[in-house]
């Protein structure tokens, strides 16, 4: 279209050369014309070509902010620190057992169904015939644990003889501590026979002996009526060997 325009163009001037005098009015009109029409189809070009590249660059890239950088880092700082300390939480729990629930006395129910001790395969020390008293323990109604062991035993109780002796001996589950037996831990004599270990402490005072020790996953709590040594010996050889 723009070369016919220039051809008419031209063709004018032509014209107007040829005859030897000035174009006439409507000559000039015509001209002036389509210059103008020529002028708004470059102007219209030029709008719709695309801006030149910078020599030797291709098509840039959006800019990013400086306050949109800082947030991205930001969340990657903290998307970073969640899963670390979901990885710590995750490891914390496969490396280490979850830690003890510990109750007291007002917390239990005594829920012994049968008062004839029979023998216990956790107990190859008890014989039936020197029981003098036996109990089994669960959490009560208004425990805050008793929905989820609700059928769960937790501790025993026995008195029983050994040499003459009276031993009153309480035995906890693994996973539960009961809150009165704690300082049995803190005792620090060791008493090793056959690769079996027991923490003893005597009271001569008293007149009493206090032993702890665990196989599998019981917890054995006794107090041993006598600071006689020798009977003492005789007791804690029996549990020892009976195992």
């Amino acid at each position: 279209m723009r070369k016919n325009k220039d051809e008419k163009l031209n063709e004018l001037f032509r014209e107007c050369l040829s005859s030897g005098k000035m174009p006439d009015e409507r000559v000039a009109e015509n001209a002036r014309r389509l210059l103008e029409e020529r002028e708004q189809e470059y102007e219209l070009s030029a709008a719709l070509a695309p801006a030149p590249a910078a020599a030797g660059a291709g098509r840039s890239a959006p800019r990013i902010s400086p306050l949109r950088k800082r947030e991205v880092v930001i969340l990657a700082a903290v998307l970073g620190c969640v899963l670390l300390l979901a990885a710590v939480y995750f490891l914390t729990q496969l490396l280490y057992p979850a830690a003890n629930i510990v109750f007291d006395r007002t917390q239990l129910s005594n829920v012994t169904q049968d008062e004839v001790y029979t023998e216990k395969d956790f107990l190859p020390f008890v014989k039936e015939n020197s029981v003098l008293k036996y109990e089994e323990f669960g959490f009560s109604e208004e425990s805050l644990y008793y929905e989820e062991y609700a059928d769960d035993i937790i501790l025993y109780y026995l008195q029983f003889e050994s040499y003459g002796v009276t031993v009153d001996m309480l035995i906890e589950i693994d996973g539960f501590t009961l809150e009165e037996l704690e300082k049995y831990l803190e005792i620090e004599n060791e008493y090793e026979a056959d690769d079996f270990m027991l923490y003893l402490e005597v009271d001569e005072i008293e007149e009493c002996s206090y032993v702890y020790f665990f196989f599998d996953i019981y917890q054995y709590y006794l107090e041993i009526h006598t600071a006689d040594f020798d009977l003492l010996a005789y007791v804690l050889d029996d549990i020892i060997y009976s195992f």
